[in-house]
């Protein structure tokens, strides 16, 4: 409701159950909301309903993709109760009333349901009561709520990371962390054959592409780049190349001769798919710059946009 296209508080109270409250009427993208607040008992909510249209938002797509609306959710009489000095909502009628569907379907479906808290317990050790710690059977199916069509099957010593370059979610080994992203030092060269100094980066931006030459794009983002090396060079920055998949070493060192590749290129020796995660890679090309002090300014971008990535860090 803080992102509501319209809110209001009603200048009168109303009476929910033995209770005076506060009632709040919000337009979101979600569908309209009218809540009673019941000052009484911590501001929880004493009442509610809830009405969504096609249109409106069910898990960041509208309802009608999901086969069913308009549809209407009621919350009625709510109990309070005092726990450790905190009012909690111990019990509840939820009422949901699916008036129609996809396609001009008249179907009718109203689902009540009465949920009650038995225990409720504040401020818990979890670490001693570990809380959060899954008790799944491996090859277990699941999926992850809110992303419909998504399933995983349970593997011990696996994780779940929300990708923060497009929100995405992965399933990843538990030793695995992406470790670069703009405003981070660039990781170190771990799992990566390259014949890089120290003094070759000292005090020098670093331009990083991360390619396979068995690509086209990938082939033709190296070209370019070798085109403008010396003018990069010249600039401060130094450019260094990662083929980022399985290939022989020989073909790889046949390929710079032949193209005369005027900068460093090496190749990732460890786990490939492990050493693409933790540089950040989503696809490939992948570009990476940096400033003097090796900190990551951007990545992801096209040859299109380095010029502008350059002058954002000549500036600095």
């Amino acid at each position: 409701m803080k992102q509501a296209n319209s809110i209001s508080v009603r200048s009168e109270l109303e009476r929910v159950g033995s209770g005076e409250c506060y009632v709040i009427d919000a337009n979101t993208k979600h569908g309209t909301y009218t809540i009673w607040l019941d000052p009484e008992h911590g501001y929880g909510i004493a009442k509610a309903d809830i009405h969504k249209g096609p249109k409106d938002l069910r898990f960041g797509r509208p309802l009608e993709y999901y086969m069913f609306a308009p549809y209407d959710i009621s919350i009625r009489n709510v109990r309070f109760e005092s726990i450790e000095g905190v009012w909690i909502p111990m019990e509840a009628d939820f009422l949901a009333d699916f008036k129609g569907a996809h396609k001009g379907s008249s179907r009718v479906s109203v689902r009540k349901v009465h949920q009650r808290v038995t225990e409720m317990l504040l401020n818990p050790d979890h670490a001693e009561l570990q809380s959060f710690v899954p008790d799944i059977q491996n090859g277990t199916s699941l999926r992850i709520f809110g992303l419909p069509g998504i399933k995983y099957k349970w593997r011990e010593g696996m994780k779940f990371i929300t990708d923060e370059w497009d929100g995405s979610i992965r399933y990843v080994p538990k030793d695995w962390s992406i470790l670069i992203g703009a405003g981070k030092p660039m990781p170190k060269f771990e799992g990566v054959n390259l014949d890089l100094s120290a003094e070759q980066i000292k005090n020098r931006a670093i331009l990083l592409c991360f390619f396979d030459m068995e690509q086209r794009p990938s082939r033709n983002c190296i070209m370019r780049l070798a085109k403008q090396a010396e003018q990069l060079k010249q600039k401060g920055i130094t450019i260094v190349a990662v083929q980022s998949s399985q290939i022989s070493e020989s073909k790889l060192n046949e390929w710079i001769k032949k193209y005369n590749i005027p900068f460093t290129v090496g190749a990732i020796t460890a786990d490939i798919e492990k050493a693409r995660f933790t540089w950040g890679i989503r696809s490939l090309p992948w570009l990476i710059l940096t400033d003097k002090e090796h900190t990551v300014r951007a990545e992801g971008f096209s040859m299109s946009e380095l010029d502008e990535k350059i002058s954002a860090i000549t500036q600095r």
